[in-house]
């Protein structure tokens, strides 16, 4: 396989799928493509922060009183501020008018979010399963799949 440049990596982030032999688009029919995209993922992404602060609170109830505590508070407090604000702009951005066109910057943005919100719960059960009691990794494995599967 070949190897990707800079330029062809953030074309891939944007959605572009030439690299994998997928059919070339002009801009302007891309960027209508692209807004379309974004507009789904907003509609979606109030609720899918709802989700990542309740699955947050859940981890803390279950950990609650363990040597890991004060560890999983700050854990769960970095996604709770981080959901909180992204679902705040979600609903901002939601509730304006529809663009008719989208740049590959924001396409890229979300990628981008999506990939922190991800490495974050990616590290719950490296930072925590190890210590914790049988009870508690039931639900670091339950929360890991379900984020990995919901989102």
């Amino acid at each position: 396989m070949q190897r990707l440049s800079a330029a062809r990596l953030g074309d891939l982030l944007a959605g572009d799928l030439r690299v994998f032999g997928g059919p070339s688009t002009i801009e302007p029919l891309a960027g209508r493509i692209r807004a379309e995209q974004v507009s789904i993922v907003l509609r979606n992404t109030l609720l899918g922060m709802v989700a990542n602060i309740l699955n947050a609170a859940t981890f803390v109830m279950a950990v609650w009183g363990s040597p890991d505590q004060t560890k999983a508070i700050l854990w769960a407090s970095v996604i709770i501020v981080a959901a909180g604000f992204v679902g705040l702009r979600a609903r901002s951005s939601f509730q304006s008018v529809k663009p008719r066109s989208v740049s590959r910057r924001t396409t890229q943005n979300l990628v981008r979010n999506a990939f922190l919100f991800g490495t974050w719960w990616g590290v719950l059960p490296v930072l925590f399963f190890g210590g914790a009691t049988s009870a508690a990794q039931v639900v670091i494995t339950c929360l890991s799949a379900g984020m990995i599967a919901g989102g």
